[in-house]
């Protein structure tokens, strides 16, 4: 008995011993891609703090609201810590009032859900320790996904997204060429809405034209609990809500083979 318990503690030690964590538990991420990315490698909760936005359900540390609107006070707290953010020169700006904050960007912008999540693990890779197993089991998982949107993406094949909700009117943004869009694009598995421009606002002629013979999507990320839903507005206009719809990287997959499976 006393060897067999013996023999449990050394397993249990070892386990640890080579657990993926961070090697600094002072880590802010107030970049979406950073928060799903350790979300998926499972130590999310070794952080700090994350951003009330990104779309991770469960979270023992703070959760700040935003970038830019953040208070002097809560920003001073960051000292001497390491802050990834989303690229943005106005968080830029603030965050280098506040020489003794390594801030990290994060620019996930024109890159595939691949791209941003090789970006991600690339920026994240000297604070990371023992991290190899959850790293392969992570690119395998992105490799089912898109093998799955591949195979199924047909199904939808001619389609518009919209940033907002659908209701009599459709929303003036359109999601044109960046995140999922651009990945499908690229690939020559979308036909969307014409133009080289990550968003903009749709041209109603444009609009018109393919009112009836493409499926218009409304968009919307979803941060109050994890909601997830598809609602038939009428005839090819769909509201589509789900968490890190709008986030690069890992939950924009998840996002497509969840509308895919809709249809």
């Amino acid at each position: 008995m006393k060897i067999l318990i013996s023999i449990s503690l050394f397993l249990l030690v070892l386990g640890k011993a080579y657990s993926c964590e961070l090697i600094t538990k002072k880590i802010i991420s107030l970049s979406g891609p950073v928060s799903t990315y350790l979300d998926q490698l499972g130590i999310i909760d070794q952080v700090e703090g994350i951003s009330f936005y990104h779309p991770i359900e469960k979270f023992n540390g703070t959760r700040f609201p935003g970038g830019v609107y953040l208070s002097t006070a809560t920003l001073r707290t960051f000292e001497g810590k390491v802050v990834f953010f989303d690229k943005s020169r106005e968080l830029k700006k603030v965050l280098n009032r506040f020489p003794k904050v390594k801030a990290i960007e994060v620019d996930s912008r024109r890159k595939t859900p691949r791209e941003v999540i090789e970006l991600t693990e690339s920026l994240l890779a000297p604070y990371l320790k023992e991290c190899t197993k959850q790293k392969v089991e992570l690119k395998e998982r992105v490799a089912r996904l898109e093998e799955d949107i591949k195979k199924n993406i047909s199904k939808i094949k001619q389609s518009v997204f919209f940033l907002g909700k659908i209701s009599t009117k459709i929303p003036e943004t359109v999601l044109s060429n960046d995140g999922f869009v651009y990945w499908l694009k690229k690939e020559k598995l979308l036909e969307s809405y014409p133009s080289d421009l990550e968003y903009l606002n749709f041209s109603m002629k444009i609009v018109s034209a393919l009112r009836g013979k493409f499926n218009f999507f409304g968009l919307q990320d979803s941060y109050d609990g994890g909601e997830k839903s598809i609602e038939k507005v009428s005839d090819k206009n769909f509201n589509v809500k789900y968490p890190g719809a709008l986030t690069p990287g890992y939950t924009q997959l998840e996002f497509l083979k969840y509308l895919l499976n809709y249809f």
